[in-house]
């Protein structure tokens, strides 16, 4: 049998490899780094909506302890007449 032969020299068909794979490896490169830009993009926009929501809540969470606190004094003042009612009947 007979020894393969090794061409070291460089052909056209080379270099057409060879840029293809430098522009596929340019191409998934782009592709990698927009994605990553547009994940980005859109955890600013979360984040962005994630804050006015909790300024909300806690816009939320204040009314409902004034609402809490006047339910407490209509309570209280219920209670008041009620008594002046009971002693006032006696």
């Amino acid at each position: 049998m007979t020894q393969p032969r090794f061409d070291s020299t460089i052909s056209l068909g080379h270099l057409v490899q060879i840029l293809s794979l430098v522009i596929a490896g340019a191409t998934a490169w782009g592709v990698h780094t927009s994605t990553l830009r547009h994940l980005e993009l859109l955890r600013n926009e979360d984040r962005q909506r994630i804050e006015s929501h909790e300024v909300k809540i806690n816009l939320l969470e204040r009314a409902t302890d004034v609402v809490k606190t006047d339910v407490n004094y209509i309570r209280l003042t219920v209670d008041e007449i009620k008594r002046d009612v009971k002693d006032a009947s006696r």
